[in-house]
């Protein structure tokens, strides 16, 4: 396995790790921003360059056609990703918004405010997960971990 950097460990309250992850899902949003893929993904492309970030790649698609009302919409970032997932009929989307490096947590918040200010909504509940890490343990010791599991699945009749 790579060795890690320690440019790409965040430290978040003692809890070492090597990604930041908001959750963030908007209610009350008028339908027809739930279904206006281009307008989604130009909000996200803009939340990225603000932050710093670097896009990829972008995808989009529009449901509707044999599918409940909505799209989805995906930036590729260097640093990882952000994406939305929109229900027109429900007024919702689900924002997630994913970095990694050693300014995910900032470029993270970033992203979040520019996309609250940007998308007029009734409620915004929000979750934030470190990715990759745990209290008290060095991150190069939870990434053998994950390895040696990865490695007792691929071993399996």
């Amino acid at each position: 396995m790579e060795s890690l950097r320690k440019s790409n460990i965040i430290n978040t309250n003692g809890v070492r790790h090597l990604g930041y992850h908001i959750l963030l899902d908007m209610s009350g949003v008028t339908p027809s921003k739930c279904e206006d893929d281009a307008f989604l993904l130009e909000i996200l492309k803009n939340a990225a360059v603000k932050s710093g970030s670097t896009i990829i790649n972008t995808a989009r698609y529009h449901f509707g056609h044999i599918s409940p009302p909505g799209c989805s919409v995906f930036v590729m970032l260097d640093e990882s990703h952000v994406s939305a997932h929109a229900y027109a009929e429900h007024g919702l989307i689900a924002f997630d918004i994913f970095v990694c490096g050693n300014m995910a947590r900032q470029k993270a918040g970033i992203i979040r405010e520019f996309l609250v200010k940007s998308v007029p909504c009734a409620n915004v509940v929000q979750k934030e997960v470190c990715r990759f890490g745990k209290d008290g343990t060095d991150v190069a010791e939870d990434n053998y971990e994950l390895r040696s599991v990865r490695e007792r699945v691929e071993k399996r009749p």
